[in-house]
């Protein structure tokens, strides 16, 4: 009777043991490029590939504000980086429910790169949330036009 007591103990426990070390591990390395990236941003020694990671530490941290703050600096941007940068604008802003200006910048990255596909499907989200369905699925058409396998803009043209 012991034995079964304890393998069922084991088989409850370990996992749990399992994923709660993964997550602090997690969190520990994502703590180490936070700190490192950091150091690099006072240092000024940043690249644009560098900086975009440490918008993208302060994302999952859900420092919102503050990566608000460095992207709408945007001192090492250049063409190919100010599109991911505008498009992870819009997703802060849409993050808080700021519609409006995730709208503006996720039309922004559409602008700054033609077929930039992530930007638009995120753009015909925002529409489809705010009740402007014919212009998601102008977009969504549009997508399917750049990419005719997308399997989102497909679901979600059906759907609307």
């Amino acid at each position: 009777m012991p034995n079964i007591y304890l393998l069922v103990l084991f088989v409850i426990l370990f996992p749990l043991a399992f994923l709660v070390t993964w997550q602090i591990l997690n969190m520990v390395y994502i703590e180490y490029i936070y700190l490192s990236l950091q150091k690099k941003y006072i240092a000024d020694s940043l690249s644009s590939i560098e900086y975009l990671n440490f918008i993208k530490v302060l994302v999952i941290k859900k420092l919102w504000f503050d990566a608000i703050r460095f992207l709408e600096l945007r001192p090492y941007m250049n063409k190919e980086c100010l599109s991911r940068c505008l498009n992870t604008l819009g997703f802060i802003y849409e993050s808080i429910t700021e519609y409006g200006l995730a709208e503006q910048y996720y039309f922004e990255a559409v602008n700054s790169k033609s077929c930039y596909l992530v930007a638009m499907q995120n753009l015909a989200k925002i529409y489809d949330l705010k009740k402007k369905n014919h212009l998601a699925i102008a977009i969504y058409k549009y997508i399917l036009r750049c990419d005719p396998k997308n399997v989102i803009a497909k679901r979600r043209i059906s759907s609307l």
